[in-house]
């Protein structure tokens, strides 16, 4: 039964009260619900935190950290590293919808193929046009399979982006560095 695997969902927050109820509730209305996700605040000036914390209070798979604003994803992420719980994760940022079989669709696939690292479709939403962008397997092929190597030169040539269901195991004992630009990509 693939809901035996806990999935940790991890998405930084900074001043994103405006987005913060939507996400948060395509997360929680996953179809998928072995899941914690983990909210890390970087010190917002707006009311993200308090939302946060609204949310721990009504759903227990919620936990809520706040740290000293840092200014990058990396960051964060080195914060929470030692906290996943999960056999698998995914990194999401604060302005992101989740379809309700996202996470249900990744950990089939992964049982599938027994991949390290599985990505789904992604679509860029852009309030303000019509036509958004869709990222659609490689090249609109879902079936591909990849080693690491061509996995990284495809990310590199932005073929593949960047939100995926990894395996913790893969990054335990990882610390990303902190100066990097546009530093969630890079990890």
């Amino acid at each position: 039964m693939i809901n035996n695997y806990l999935v940790s969902i991890f998405i930084p927050v900074y001043n994103g009260e405006k987005y913060l109820n939507e996400t948060i509730q395509s997360v929680l209305h996953q179809t998928y619900s072995n899941i914690e996700l983990l909210l890390v605040d970087d010190s917002s000036l707006d009311n993200s935190y308090q939302i946060l914390k609204d949310f721990a209070l009504k759903d227990n798979r919620i936990k809520v950290f706040k740290k000293e604003n840092g200014q990058t994803v990396a960051k964060s992420f080195n914060f929470i590293l030692p906290l996943l719980n999960g056999e698998y994760f995914y990194y999401s940022s604060q302005d992101d919808l989740f379809s309700n079989d996202l996470i249900e669709n990744m950990v089939k696939r992964q049982n599938e193929t027994f991949a390290d690292t599985v990505l789904p479709d992604l679509e860029y939403y852009f309030e303000d046009k019509k036509v958004n962008k869709k990222i659609i397997g490689l090249n609109l092929d879902r079936s591909v399979i990849l080693s690491g190597q061509q996995a990284l030169k495809d990310t590199l040539k932005w073929h593949n982006h960047g939100f995926a269901l990894f395996k913790t195991s893969l990054i335990n004992n990882e610390f990303f560095p902190e100066d990097a630009f546009d530093s969630d990509e890079f990890m």
